[in-house]
């Protein structure tokens, strides 16, 4: 019959459904010390990255965060990102292309570009 509990999907569904709502095994997991000061061998992976890479070897991800750590320029960094400025790109920007195409005010085209100059002279 149509209605058999093994040909009903809704019999399927209700088993799957059933077999979900069991309660999952309680994991104890001790937590984690911080108390202990950093030792000298560990590093700090996140600054070390961008630090030590090249700004001309930057992707379109550490241009956008650079560009957010600039002060009033926030707002542009989904617009490096989603224009595919990478390291490479963002070496060769000039006034005009930030003004022109970019449409970043001309105050904050030239905060960009000396925080690009300091980071290339590091």
């Amino acid at each position: 019959s149509i209605f058999s509990p093994m040909t009903n999907p809704y019999s399927r569904l209700m088993a799957s459904m059933a077999g979900m709502s069991k309660p999952k095994p309680v994991f104890s997991f001790q937590p984690l010390d911080l108390s202990s000061g950093a030792s000298e061998q560990e590093v700090d992976v996140v600054s070390l990255e961008e630090d030590e890479q090249p700004l001309d070897q930057w992707n379109c991800h550490q241009v956008r965060d650079f560009i957010e750590t600039i002060d009033n320029c926030e707002e542009y960094a989904d617009i490096f990102f989603n224009e595919k400025i990478d390291g490479a790109t963002l070496a060769v920007l000039s006034v005009t292309h930030l003004t022109t195409f970019l449409g970043v005010k001309m105050g904050h085209a030239f905060d960009i570009l000396r925080r690009r100059e300091e980071r290339r002279r590091r």
